[in-house]
């Protein structure tokens, strides 16, 4: 069968507005569709349902007279196109379910959850909702007013490795650390760091102190990075939460080089991690890294009040985790506060090593 009457077809694609617009020119200076198809390589058969979808009946001056007129409108066809358009597929959920946007960007913006805490909360107000990844993928698409800078802990960010200096370890390793420790099946047992906010000069910092069972944490200001400032303070952490010390995890700071002189005094252990290692305390870098949304680097903590930096405190404790069946650490902190006590002084609890 002789196949030349067929136009070469670009693999089913729709005509677009110019080429509209270049079928009706065309057609008024007299070509046949077959030409108009070849030329814009296409079917003919396509040209035929787009002159059915675009004919309009028009009022024009003929011979003297208004005669209706039926002719192609590239206006009227891409109008048409577009409407049929929008019922050719099934909506978004975004779009069916009434509020579903609106509660999406409102908890994300006020609630500080994660995507999958927020889907977690508004289980009881929604029949359906979407999963995890097709929420992250609706905030990449842009379709709600979430970036990926309002979330927790989402980036693509890839940082430079330093070559690793000589450092030496100020105390005992975090290899002489129990187990029990290690597993956090006990309560009480707490990693150490510092929050730096402006480099030049002597600025005061914050200082940061994670449960490692709980997560809650301890957000309190220092004058300085000083051991002095760093020992004063934890001193009045101690008075003020008798009994919730069972040891210290640290990093090699400068400003922790007096914790092996405060453990003899209080009796507390103290455990530096490796130099260069970081997960070795995953609970309070990620914790640090929470604190910054509010704090960013640079920022000058002189003129950051004790209330603000405490409403930051417990607006990040009172946040919902996954790893606590969505509860929030102030929730399983008190909760481990009211629980039996063993004969050592902490609460047992179940085993969880995710930071």
């Amino acid at each position: 069968m002789d196949q030349n009457h067929y136009s070469p077809c670009r693999g089913g694609k729709h005509l677009n507005e110019t080429e509209r617009s270049l079928l009706e020119k065309r057609l008024v200076e007299g070509y046949s569709v077959k030409t108009i198809a070849d030329f814009l390589g296409k079917h003919r058969s396509t040209l035929y349902r787009e002159l059915k979808r675009g004919s309009v009946e028009q009022l024009k001056w003929i011979k003297g007279n208004y005669c209706n007129v039926v002719s192609y409108s590239y206006q009227a066809g891409e109008y048409r196109y577009q409407a049929a358009r929008k019922h050719s597929h099934k909506p978004l959920m975004l779009e069916r379910i009434p509020g579903l946007k609106q509660a999406l960007e409102d908890r994300i913006h006020k609630e500080d959850g994660s995507p999958e805490v927020v889907l977690n909360q508004l289980k009881p107000n929604f029949e359906h909702l979407p999963c995890v990844k097709t929420l992250y993928r609706w905030i990449d698409e842009r379709r709600l007013k979430v970036r990926n800078l309002d979330l927790l802990r989402k980036t693509t960010r890839q940082t430079k490795r330093k070559l690793a200096e000589t450092h030496h370890i100020l105390g005992r390793s975090i290899e002489e650390r129990p187990e029990s420790i290690n597993l956090r099946s006990k309560f009480g047992h707490w990693e150490i760091d510092t929050i730096i906010g402006r480099k030049e000069g002597p600025k005061p910092v914050l200082l940061s102190l994670v449960e490692r069972t709980s997560r809650k944490a301890i957000l309190c200001k220092l004058p300085d990075k000083s051991c002095d400032s760093v020992t004063e303070a934890l001193n009045q952490i101690c008075l003020e939460h008798p009994s919730e010390f069972g040891s210290l995890t640290s990093d090699n700071g400068r400003e922790f080089s007096q914790l092996p002189e405060w453990e003899v005094e209080t009796h507390i252990p103290v455990y530096f991690a490796h130099p260069y290692s970081a997960y070795e305390r995953g609970s309070n870098e990620n914790y640090n890294g929470l604190v910054r949304r509010f704090f960013p680097k640079g920022t000058d903590f002189t003129n950051i009040s004790e209330d603000k930096i405490h409403e930051v405190e417990q607006r990040i404790n009172d946040m919902p985790r996954k790893l606590h069946g969505f509860r929030s650490s102030s929730q399983v902190y008190e909760q481990m506060i009211k629980s039996k006590v063993d004969t050592n002084g902490f609460v047992q609890v179940v085993p969880d090593c995710r930071i």
